[in-house]
């Protein structure tokens, strides 16, 4: 495996599963194989920074096409080189495709059926599209003033 979970207080390794340090309570990190390079220019998108990406089948990820997104130059008073990252672009429109492609990819590295958080919008929508191609379900709360374009309200 190109990478280790490791606690950042105790620095214990932990296993795949855990969310916190069941010896101290601490967050968990990745230390990565530093023999690897960052890049992989020879993939597009997120791919192309599998070696550290903290999934244990990197080929095996979850994906509708996120990551790739336009630069694009803004002119700014007294900024000569600013440049502003599009991420529209994203699949789902939203700045959190990326994130919910790595922890959809690692939550069927782990088996779950289920996706369960909460979210005032745009997470829900990523967490909803990628759970969606993974083939698992999708729980997303949210608050009542969620926008409503974001949201498919189902009352229990």
């Amino acid at each position: 495996m190109h990478f280790q979970p490791i606690c950042d207080d105790c620095k214990r390794s932990v296993g795949l599963e855990e969310m916190t340090c069941i010896k101290c309570s601490g967050k968990i990190s990745f230390s990565y194989d530093k023999k690897i390079p960052i890049f992989d220019n020879s993939i597009k998108g997120l791919s192309r920074f599998w070696s550290r990406l903290p999934l244990v089948n990197p080929e095996q990820r979850v994906s509708l096409g996120e990551g790739g997104t336009p630069l694009i130059k803004f002119s700014l008073s007294g900024f000569s080189n600013l440049y502003i990252k599009n991420e529209m672009g994203n699949p789902t429109g939203s700045h959190k495709d990326r994130q919910l492609s790595i922890a959809i990819s690692h939550a069927i590295t782990l088996k779950k059926k289920v996706s369960v958080l909460a979210s005032a919008g745009s997470t829900g929508l990523a967490n909803s599209a990628y759970a969606a191609r993974a083939g698992i379900k999708s729980l997303v709360f949210t608050g009542s003033s969620a926008r409503s374009d974001r949201v498919y309200p189902i009352h229990l």
